[in-house]
Order: structure tokens, then C-alpha cells, then sequence
């Protein structure tokens, strides 16, 4: 007796099914790869942006290492908002330092959601000196309220992966 023409349809579809997965986990590892590939851990320094701030719109951001050329960042309204759910937390880069001491600088520009159309944008920057082990770093650049009437500034917090 044959199966139903419908079964063997059904394997085909199952069988593309179980590739597509295939596929999908060797992309998955061979970006993997790639990234280990490109930012070794011993160099991999990781820079995250987070708003801790209520209202506050993020519109550009930019990151310096050691005096060199900025990497910069503009943000929309929708980007923007972003930052703000559940305090969103976002790699905005990742780049190969050597172990060793570094300097960062980091500059942003924001606007309350709330601010009159004619209001002056608020800026800041931070420079601060850090030290890069072997291991995985990730730099988070937070905008926080210092004080109760404090403009908004960034601070530094800095994780290392432990082997």
C-alpha cells in the first residue's frame, strides 16, 4: 500500500524545515566566529549608551579612545525612545584596544520630550581614564541626574569578564 501523496509532502516540508534550522544555527556560529575573529578578547572593549533619565531624548552621541578620530552616533525620535524603555541599555560599539590604560572621551546632545520648541538643547561630555585587562571590557556610558536640579551629565561604569 503507498503512503497518502499528502505524507510525502509532508516530509518534504519537514525536511526543509529541519535545514532551514540548520542553516540558521551555521549562521549563527559563523558569526559568532567572525566576531571572535575580529575582537579577540584580550582587546574587546564593548561601549554602551544607557538614558536614566525620564523624557529625555537622546539626538547625538559621540565616543573618543586615546585622542583618536570620534565615532559618531545620531539617534531619532524612535531610537530615542527606545533608550527609555525598561532603562534601555545599547551597544552602540566595539572596538580592539590593548591592554593598558585609555582615555575616553564621550560627548552627547538631548532634548527633554517635554522642552518648548525654541529650547536650547542640553549637552555634556565626560573624559575619564580606564584600564583594559585581557579579559572582555564593556565601558557603560549612562546619562544620569547627579542632584535633584542637576543638568543631565554621563558617568562611566566599567565590567570586565573574569576567566
Amino acid at each position: 500500500m503507498q503512503p497518502p501523496p499528502e505524507s510525502g509532502a509532508l516530509k518534504l516540508d519537514q525536511t526543509i524545515q529541519d535545514l532551514k534550522e540548520e542553516v540558521l544555527q551555521f549562521n549563527s556560529d559563523a558569526s559568532a566566529l567572525e566576531q571572535n575573529s575580529l575582537y579577540p578578547s584580550y582587546s574587546r572593549t564593548s561601549v554602551f549608551l544607557g538614558v536614566r533619565l525620564s523624557g529625555l531624548l537622546i539626538k547625538e552621541f559621540s565616543v573618543t579612545f586615546d585622542g583618536g578620530a570620534p565615532e559618531k552616533f545620531t539617534f531619532d525620535e524612535i531610537e530615542s525612545l527606545a533608550f527609555l524603555q525598561n532603562k534601555g541599555l545599547r551597544r552602540v560599539m566595539r572596538v580592539n584596544l590593548e591592554p593598558g590604560q585609555h582615555k575616553i572621551r564621550a560627548e552627547f546632545i538631548a532634548q527633554f520630550a517635554d522642552a518648548k520648541p525654541d529650547a536650547l538643547p542640553i549637552t555634556g561630555n565626560l573624559e575619564a581614564i580606564f584600564d583594559k585587562n585581557y579579559n572582555n571590557t564593556d565601558l557603560g556610558l549612562m546619562l544620569v541626574r547627579t542632584g535633584f536640579r542637576a543638568e543631565p551629565s554621563l558617568t562611566l561604569e566599567q565590567t570586565r569578564s573574569a576567566r
